[in-house]
């Protein structure tokens, strides 16, 4: 992804037994150093194990060259209807630069 820009991802589980339209609550963060961007509810869109999200400029403006971290977590009532919680592994997504660095129209 390039800094500054409002950039779409989908991330597919591949555990197909998986299906996240039963969670509770489904939450995509991205880290970079002390900042960190979570996504939730209306800001994704869930279609059994995969889960789509965009960022907005604000989001990735202040974002630095080099990588991010992305994971999806997520909550779900096991068979006893008991809470439970499960997450991805930690993925990397490179950041690029961009030159005109500030939110435009």
């Amino acid at each position: 992804m390039i800094q500054a820009t409002t950039p779409d991802f989908m991330f597919r589980i591949k555990d197909a037994a998986i299906n996240l339209e039963d969670a509770e609550n489904v939450y995509v963060t991205f880290t970079q150093n002390h900042k960190i961007i979570t996504k939730t509810g209306d800001d994704i869109k869930i279609d059994k194990n995969t889960v789509s999200v965009w960022m907005n400029q604000k989001d990735t403006v202040t974002l630095n060259v080099g990588t991010m971290d992305a994971q999806i977590n997520w909550t779900y009532l096991d068979e006893d209807q008991v809470l439970r919680r499960n997450a991805t592994l930690v993925i990397k997504i490179p950041v690029r630069r961009n030159l005109l660095q500030r939110v435009i129209q």
